[in-house]
């Protein structure tokens, strides 16, 4: 029935992000923004744990070094979504372009 369509989309695979995003431009501001994710987490939870020892060593202590980890995670994984995001865009306008 759909062999008359004949239509088979053709995949493009890419091995990884970064490799892929090299092929197709400029890529200074995924750059950055990965760089400022890596920051952020590293710092992040550098300092929650500090923070949370140096006010205070009991139970207070440990929700301030959990919640401080938690929330580094949580801005450096939204944003290594936006750079996901910004590569893949990048990706589908070079395939769009290749196209033409």
């Amino acid at each position: 029935m759909y062999e008359e369509f004949n239509f088979i989309p053709e995949e493009k695979t890419l091995e990884s992000n970064e490799s892929s995003s090299q092929n197709v431009g400029d890529n200074s501001a995924e750059s950055v923004l990965k760089g400022v994710a890596y920051t952020i987490l590293s710092v992040g939870i550098v300092a929650s744990i500090v923070g949370g020892f140096a006010f205070d060593e009991g139970f207070a202590g440990f929700i301030i070094a959990v919640l401080g980890a938690i929330v580094s995670v949580v801005l450096w994984a939204s944003l290594m979504v936006v750079v996901n995001i910004s590569t893949n865009i990048r990706e589908i306008k070079h395939i769009l372009k290749d196209k033409k």
